[in-house]
């Protein structure tokens, strides 16, 4: 079938929005791990979870337009809580993954003064990281809040907003040149740099991503690529997500450990299209 169109005039909320009204029950995202069985969300599913997490932002005041800066692991927690902010009008970054190995004084130390350097309205972040992380951050204007905060108190208001968002997110009138959402470069040679990428700027560039390999309505995209890498989040979130396929994905400490399991996955889940760096078939 032809690749549909993606409308650069709309904003990536918006998008989703009108995806996941089209695309209905039918399997969005598919989470591979060691620890538990896979772990999946329809299109449908992951459109109500993110309006959720986008009523837990605007309880806490957050605006369009504020950055958000999320600190997680590659799950789904970290899925929702990025489209939950687009949906809110923020403007998400992801920071590295905290690897097994990592020290997380020093962990802490950069996600604080990344925050504060970039002036994030809000840090989301997992639960063991939280009070050491209020702590660094004491004394600022960033907020630090829960990746996965879906209590009965954190979600009280949810479904009253989350009606007022449903319709707002798929009329949403905002212009296509705003920000849509900040990426950083890796800072392996220097320090690393945010660049903000407008809604409309993404959507053409999916757009031409997916003419240039010539997506197919029953293309499957498997991979391990972080989101916070710019390849990962265009590759395994954007163009999947935005053009209405099944993304599968795992954690890159989980591949780098297992290797055969991407081969495993394209074959268990009828992958069409995995993008790799060099390194990764040399391994």
């Amino acid at each position: 079938m032809p690749f549909p169109t993606l409308n650069p005039t709309l904003t990536l909320g918006a998008t989703l929005a009108a995806c996941a009204q089209a695309q209905g029950d039918r399997v969005a995202c598919t989470f591979l791990s060691a620890e538990q069985p896979p772990q999946q969300l329809t299109y449908r599913q992951l459109h109500q979870q993110a309006l959720r997490y986008a009523a837990y932002l605007r309880t806490h005041a957050l605006e369009p337009g504020d950055l958000v800066l999320l600190a997680g692991q590659h799950d789904l927690a970290l899925l929702i809580a990025f489209v939950g902010a687009l949906y809110a009008g923020a403007v998400p970054a992801i920071f590295p993954y905290m690897a097994r190995y990592s020290n997380t004084e020093i962990y802490l130390r950069r996600l604080s003064e990344r925050a504060t350097a970039h002036q994030m309205r809000a840090v989301l972040s997992t639960a063991a990281l939280q009070p050491a992380l209020a702590t660094c951050l004491a004394g600022t204007d960033t907020l630090v809040l829960a990746l996965d905060p879906f209590d009965a108190d954190a979600s009280a208001n949810a479904d009253r907003w989350g009606d007022q968002a449903q319709t707002a997110f798929a009329l949403d009138e905002r212009p296509a040149t705003t920000p849509g959402y900040l990426q950083f470069s890796s800072g392996t040679t220097a320090e690393a740099k945010g660049a903000v990428l407008s809604h409309g700027a993404a959507l053409r560039y999916i757009a031409a991503l997916a003419e240039t390999i010539a997506l197919q309505q029953d293309d499957v995209v498997v991979g391990w690529l972080p989101f916070h890498h710019d390849l990962g989040l265009v590759g395994y979130l954007f163009l999947p997500l935005l053009t209405g396929r099944h993304v599968v994905t795992m954690a890159p400490d989980f591949w780098v450990r297992r290797p055969h399991m991407l081969l495993r996955a394209i074959h268990e889940h009828r992958g069409t299209l995995a993008m790799l760096p060099t390194f990764a078939f040399a391994h």
